[in-house]
């Protein structure tokens, strides 16, 4: 996926009173032709599109302009605007519904839940690659932000942290694994400076000033120099970690000591890691490229078992993420994992099941399904689609009237999946086939959350006392 990112117009602004108007739309014209010449998947923009919340009517003239010819010129390009601190936020979003239509999303304002906490959702942008439609990224649109958008009686620098971090916890919880996570915002950093001539405001003692370096990453493990290399560890074992052993895997006639010994526990109390969250290893690299690495986790609750990941080429590793197949006493600990130059999760569970001594799916290619969001395609009059109404066939060759299902799995499964929603897990594998892979997340507050994996989507469950599995959402 091909991004451009552009922020800081400024229409209207002036130069010691002189009109820059036609520079202005000399920099928009030359902007169409970087995009004509670099055909990007999406164009961001990153704020203060005017130099004032009340631009002349020449300036915005040439703002819609300059977006009615991108949507000419580029029809399917994804566009994503957020209001800077020099923008009018309303006045930004004022035609939103209309630019929609046109593949622009325009996010100025934020939104809160009716208790009081931020719409994440509605900030939440999904773009995707124009050749490619199955890559798919997340745009977090976040605008400039405004001491009541994260709450009152907190210094700025930290609310807008605050902020950004639970939007970046609420997307990891949302998307794949293999999604990337862009963060498209409007502020001041710390450490940055100040154009001379600038005609943005400095604010006494840094008051508003925002050190993202504390946002990026927490749940730190090991010591980050500048010649570590990082991992990403992500807990999807559907309990709360405690303890986190990481060590070479010994050779096959290493003596029972050396098998045995794990090290260090490298979080050592300094937080745990609920399901779903992440943490950073930082570890300085072995001389050989080809180590690998064993994953030992114990749980919060003593009454579970600890769990062991093995042979895991952690040196070419960028995430990995630590799951369960099945639950309770059957589940079996595996790993996914995405390398640096990978777009798709790469599974242990077929090497784990035959470690165990039990069956596995030959076919499996040990990619892990990645959920996806399709592009609407309400507007597609292409007639290779399959019909959705129409039932697939069964292993046997056998189509299913019973079910409202489709024809092609591969195109319209998702579909016939979402009618489901509400109806027995049972009911929707009978339609749609079985999962790649499962696991379930236990909560004392909300209960049992089963997740099933897909190739294109994911399908969510709740289990209630009596053991019966009702589909809650399809993505």
């Amino acid at each position: 996926m091909k991004i451009l990112v552009t922020t800081d117009w400024h229409l209207g602004n002036t130069f010691h009173g002189f009109d820059r108007q036609s520079e202005h739309e000399h920099f928009l014209h030359w902007l169409l032709g970087q995009i004509d010449d670099r055909q990007p998947d999406v164009l961001l923009v990153a704020g203060d599109v005017f130099d004032n919340g009340n631009p002349s009517a020449a300036s915005q003239e040439l703002y819609f302009s300059f977006l009615d010819q991108l949507t000419i010129r580029h029809p399917s390009l994804h566009t994503v605007i957020i209001a800077g601190n020099h923008d009018s936020a309303a006045r930004l979003e004022a035609p939103r519904k209309m630019l929609e239509r046109h593949s622009i999303q325009v996010r100025g304002i934020v939104q809160h839940t009716c208790d009081g906490k931020p719409d994440f959702e509605s900030l939440l942008v999904p773009v995707y690659s124009i050749q490619h439609p199955g890559q798919k990224a997340w745009v977090l649109a976040v605008p400039y932000l405004r001491e009541g958008d994260f709450g009152r009686g907190v210094p700025y620098g930290t609310g807008v942290r605050r902020f950004i971090q639970q939007f970046v916890d609420y997307v990891k919880q949302r998307r794949a694994a293999s999604e990337p996570i862009i963060l498209l915002a409007h502020l001041f950093a710390s450490s940055a400076e100040i154009a001379e001539n600038s005609s943005e405001r400095i604010v006494i003692g840094g008051a508003e000033m925002v050190n993202m370096e504390e946002t990026v990453e927490k749940n730190i493990m090991g010591e980050k120099t500048s010649t570590a290399s990082k991992v990403t560890i992500v807990n999807r074992t559907g309990s709360e970690i405690a303890a986190i052993y990481i060590r070479e895997t010994p050779s096959d006639d290493a003596d029972e000591d050396t098998a045995d010994e794990w090290g260090d526990d490298l979080v050592n109390g300094m937080f745990t890691l609920k399901s779903g969250d992440n943490a950073v290893y930082y570890y300085e690299k072995p001389q050989s490229a080809s180590t690998i690495y064993d994953i030992r986790i114990t749980y919060t609750d003593e009454e579970k078992n600890e769990c062991f990941f093995r042979k895991l080429p952690l040196t070419t590793i960028k995430q990995i993420t630590l799951r369960m197949d099945g639950k309770d006493e059957d589940a079996i600990p595996y790993a996914t994992y995405m390398t640096a130059n990978s777009t798709k999760e790469i599974s242990t569970l077929n090497d784990v099941k035959k470690r165990l001594g039990l069956e596995t799916d030959e076919d499996s290619d040990s990619v892990t399904p990645t959920p996806t969001e399709a592009p609407d395609d309400s507007n597609n009059s292409n007639t290779d689609n399959p019909d959705p109404t129409t039932a697939p066939s069964d292993n046997n060759g056998n189509s299913s009237n019973n079910n409202p299902s489709s024809d092609d799995p591969t195109n319209s499964t998702i579909q016939t999946a979402e009618k489901y929603i509400g109806m027995s897990i049972d009911d929707l594998v009978g339609a749609v086939g079985d999962s790649q892979s499962s696991e379930y997340d236990d909560d004392s507050a909300t209960g049992t959350t089963g997740y099933y994996y897909y190739p294109d989507f994911t399908v969510s469950t709740s289990v209630d006392e009596e053991g019966n599995e009702i589909v809650t959402g399809v993505w």
